[in-house]
């Protein structure tokens, strides 16, 4: 391995994980303040946060992240797909966390976060954003 796709891989995650923490940030607060101001129902609560979410991620990743130079239409089928596979882990913990596990419906959604940013990293960095010279 090179010492330039070590490097590459690190500042990838460091990245990842930085407009993971900002997509958290916009996610949630979206999510808390739906539920609390409009009285929306965890489900519906939860696709508006992420769909706005999904719109920052998919801009910041592909610019910022993996420095993709690539075309939108080119990745956004494969952005697509990981968003649902992880999207949908997502809702499985939540709605367990809740309906099974009897855990507040505000900190259901934030456990949802981690396998969802997992699954989206490793997606998107194996995946979707592939063709990177360095990757």
């Amino acid at each position: 391995m090179t010492f330039q796709k070590y490097l590459f891989v690190h500042i990838s995650v460091f990245r990842y994980l930085v407009v993971g923490l900002l997509n958290s940030i916009l996610t949630l607060t979206v999510i808390y303040l739906a539920k609390w101001s409009i009285s929306l129902g965890d489900i519906n609560a939860n696709m508006l946060g992420y769909s706005l979410g999904l719109i920052f991620s998919l801009f910041v990743n592909k610019h910022w992240t993996f420095s993709y130079d690539g075309s939108i239409q080119s990745i956004i089928l494969k952005f697509l797909l990981v968003f649902a596979i992880a999207y949908l882990v997502n809702l499985m913990v939540v709605l367990v966390s809740i309906n099974y596990l009897n855990i507040n419906s505000y900190i259901s959604h934030a456990l949802g976060i981690p396998p969802y940013t997992v699954i989206g990293y490793l997606g998107n960095r194996f995946f979707v954003f592939r063709k990177n010279k360095l990757l």
